[in-house]
């Protein structure tokens, strides 16, 4: 229930309700954060986290999330661009996305993004390297960043890197790795915890009660 998705449209709750009044046998629904109070926050939300976290930065800045979350992707573009800075995607899945969220018309709105090569030989002050890698894949773009295995890219003392998105349970021990690779060549590490970078995709209670309110399934 994103007041201000990004990406998409909002919440039809008429549609939902005029289920309910038709009757449902049965709800399939997210339960991820059903322990967790209140209601999940807007990407718009962290599209001003991440303005705030770039503001005032001096080398490049790296940011890693999911491939799949366009409007994650839309809101880094956007926070890049009032800050100054052009965005380059680095990773495979992240390429294959917005090539899936261009041709879908997702992203009609959102400034150019720049080609690895370009950014290569621009400032680092005017960069934002969007990055695959969020879970510590090894193969992933900020892994290979992490241990300057990069042919194009690189990290150094100054740069920032955020993350955009929450541990999985079971990925701690490979992302503490990556985290100490980052520290050792002098690289600040954001996370969620430190800034409002990130919103989860899962509904919180609230959001349950809504949504089971509105389409009254028996099941």
């Amino acid at each position: 229930f994103d007041p201000n998705p990004l990406v998409g449209r909002s919440t039809d709750f008429a549609a939902l309700k005029r289920l309910g009044d038709e009757g449902l046998l049965a709800m399939m629904c997210d339960s991820t954060n059903a322990d967790v109070p209140g209601s999940t926050g807007s990407e718009a939300d962290a599209r001003a986290g991440l303005i705030g976290a770039f503001a005032n930065r001096s080398g490049a800045i790296a940011v890693t999330g999911f491939a799949s979350n366009v409007a994650r992707m839309t809101a880094v573009a956007e926070a890049a661009a009032a800050v100054g800075r052009k965005v380059v995607l680095v990773g495979r899945s992240m390429l294959r996305m917005e090539k899936a969220a261009q041709a879908c018309g997702y992203l009609d709105h959102v400034p150019d993004f720049m080609d690895v090569r370009e950014a290569s030989w621009t400032p680092r002050e005017n960069l934002v390297f969007l990055c695959t890698g969020s879970q510590g894949a090894e193969r992933a773009a900020l892994s290979r960043l992490a241990r300057n295995e990069h042919r194009d890219l690189w990290l150094e003392e100054g740069d920032t890197v955020i993350f955009s998105a929450r541990a999985i349970p079971g990925n701690e021990e490979v992302l503490a790795d990556i985290h100490a690779h980052l520290r050792g060549m002098g690289v600040e590490i954001v996370t969620p915890a430190d800034a409002p970078v990130h919103v989860s995709g899962h509904p919180k209670r609230d959001d349950l009660a809504r949504m089971y309110g509105l389409v009254r399934p028996r099941f």
